[in-house]
């Protein structure tokens, strides 16, 4: 991996496989994706998606309104927006803290 910053799915999936040596690469890639999707899934049906001891994704609309250009100062009207929160678990909380103190 050359950027320690950034993991992609295909990373992720040769980390699994690596601990798991019953699925190649490839089946835990698919498996990561079913997850994904599953996680997408709920959010646009509008339910709140848990992971134990990893966090929840819920899903925010926010309502039409006006809204000003701050280059031109034109009013714009917005119609409804949708977004994802994430609210990290406990347990993730803790591990980002203890990689956080050894910084």
């Amino acid at each position: 991996m050359e950027d320690a910053s950034k993991m992609s799915t295909r990373d992720l999936a040769v980390r699994m496989a690596e601990k798991n040596n019953l699925l190649s690469i490839e089946q835990c890639e698919e498996a990561i994706k079913i997850v994904m999707h599953g996680i997408a899934d709920g959010i646009s049906r509008g339910e709140r998606t848990e992971i134990r001891g990893f966090g929840s994704f819920k899903p925010v609309v926010n309502k039409p309104g006006t809204k000003r250009n701050p280059k031109t100062g034109d009013r714009v009207t917005t119609g409804y927006r949708g977004k994802t929160h994430f609210k990290p678990g406990k347990e993730l909380k803790n591990r980002v803290n203890k990689h956080a103190a050894k910084i």
